[in-house]
């Protein structure tokens, strides 16, 4: 517990074979677990690593790319820091920074470039940043992070609704270009999460999307734009979407949203904002 990784300016390359589920840094769970995340990974050694750091240094993925993999993971522990750190990735279906479980989390002050070219799977979704499943209670502090070429969605947060601690995800710079549909810079899901003052820029994507209750998302500056699909030759590049979602305040940002089509059998559309919210939900 209570340990600090400084990176100090030095250079993590992991992943040099093609081998899934390698990491660069990862802090696994306090037990031994039956998820293939670490059932074939080459970790054995299973410790409470609450109140971990990692700072000041870069973690690339090797040469050879192998899947399933992350520069950063953390599984079930609390408090938690990644700082200033340049993070890469190349490899299918790979992560640059992923939090599963656990709470207390603060991201800040990371570059993050995702060469990554396959997604197997939208549906179960992967982020650059990803907190999967995190703590209600928790606090959570995302900001000053600068992400390039995110492939499906840049910063997603996945917590279940909460009864009185805020997230925070302020002042990232983002820059999408998905390689599969429904993609977004930022995913809200999750209850009192506040985004604000970030900038999404996407050659292909989206910009926020909310799905959880109490949100407030304000000062973001979107630009985005949508190309159809084989999976969708109609699609709309939602700069703001509200999805089953209660209680939220959108207010005061600069949305830039467009489409592009190459057939008149598709259909691409810009819609600033998208509500697809039950009566009542306010």
């Amino acid at each position: 517990q209570n340990v600090t990784l400084d990176l100090n300016g030095h250079t993590i390359t992991f992943g040099t074979s093609p081998t899934a589920y390698r990491y660069g840094v990862a802090l696994p769970p306090p037990y031994a677990d039956s998820n293939p995340l670490w059932t074939s990974s080459d970790i054995t050694v299973w410790r409470n690593s609450a109140g971990g750091v990692v700072k000041n240094g870069s973690i690339v993925q090797g040469a050879g790319r192998g899947s399933n993999s992350a520069a950063f993971i953390s599984y079930a522990e609390d408090i938690i820091t990644l700082q200033d750190t340049s993070l890469t990735v190349s490899g299918d279906d790979t992560y640059a920074a992923r939090f599963e479980y656990g709470g207390k989390f603060s991201v800040s002050g990371n570059t993050i470039t995702d060469n990554t070219t396959v997604v197997s799977n939208r549906h179960q979704g992967r982020a650059s940043i990803d907190f999967i499943n995190i703590s209600t209670e928790a606090p959570l502090e995302v900001f000053n992070n600068t992400i390039y070429n995110s492939r499906q969605w840049g910063i997603r947060v996945a917590r279940w609704d909460t009864t009185g601690t805020w997230g925070h995800i302020y002042n990232n710079t983002i820059t999408t270009n998905t390689i599969v549909t429904n993609g977004y810079g930022v995913g809200a899901h999750g209850g009192m999460l506040e985004v604000y003052d970030n900038v999404i820029h996407a050659t292909n994507g989206r910009g926020i999307h909310i799905e959880g209750n109490n949100a407030k998302v304000h000062g973001n500056d979107i630009d985005v734009i949508e190309f159809p699909s084989s999976e969708y030759p109609r699609v709309s590049a939602h700069g703001i979407k509200l999805e089953g979602c209660a209680n939220a305040e959108i207010y005061n940002n600069t949305i830039l949203s467009k489409g592009y089509v190459v057939s008149p059998t598709q259909t691409s559309i810009g819609a600033a904002l998208d509500f697809s919210v039950d009566v009542g939900s306010n």
